[in-house]
């Protein structure tokens, strides 16, 4: 059923696009309204946090180790990279 809605939400494709078989992905940039801060002290000073910085910083890259000392062993391991596009899954298309 999932494929006859996709068929019908496609119908946009440009007559001058040649017969074939195609991969569609939207991207997008989201959030880029946090990333201006409204007074901050110091002046000038980018976002700080992680949930920004992972949402609009491609150059974010954060490596936090957590010990698990609340009833678990050892150490864990949490990587926070940033990214400045966001892509949707590909969706196969096929022109006829």
């Amino acid at each position: 059923m999932l494929a006859h809605f996709l068929r019908a939400a496609l119908s946009f494709v440009p007559a001058y696009l040649p017969a074939g078989e195609y991969f569609v992905v939207a991207t997008a940039a989201v959030d880029e309204f946090m990333r201006h801060q409204h007074n901050p002290e110091p002046a000038h000073t980018p976002p700080q946090s992680n949930f920004v910085n992972a949402r609009t910083n491609a150059d974010w890259f954060v490596r936090v180790v957590d010990d698990k000392s609340s009833g678990g062993s050892g150490e864990e391991e949490h990587i926070i990279r940033g990214r400045a596009a966001w892509h949707s899954k590909p969706i196969h298309v096929v022109v006829n």
